[in-house]
């Protein structure tokens, strides 16, 4: 997996591109609680291996699912336009 983040890593910074990383846990089981936190977790452990690579915090946003039935973790890139280039 580290050889998909650093790929990743590489073409974010290449292009400006921005990260969007989403948690999820099975909601088969734990709490609702729970399955929220794990989620979070899951996608800051993600989050914090893309900093590590020189990916500056405000161009990672972080999303955890909770608990849900038919889901995977996912990372997108995305173009965000600079204010006042429109």
């Amino acid at each position: 997996q580290s050889l998909n983040i650093d790929e990743i890593a590489r073409i974010a910074q290449k292009y400006d591109l921005r990260i969007r990383i989403t948690g999820a846990a099975d909601s088969a089981t734990g709490s609702s609680s729970i399955n929220k936190e794990l989620s979070q977790s899951r996608a800051s452990f993600i989050g914090q291996q893309f900093l590590q690579r020189g990916i500056e915090e405000n161009h990672i946003v972080m999303i955890g699912k909770g608990g849900i039935a038919d889901f995977s973790p996912k990372v997108e890139l995305f173009f965000e336009p600079k204010k006042g280039s429109e």
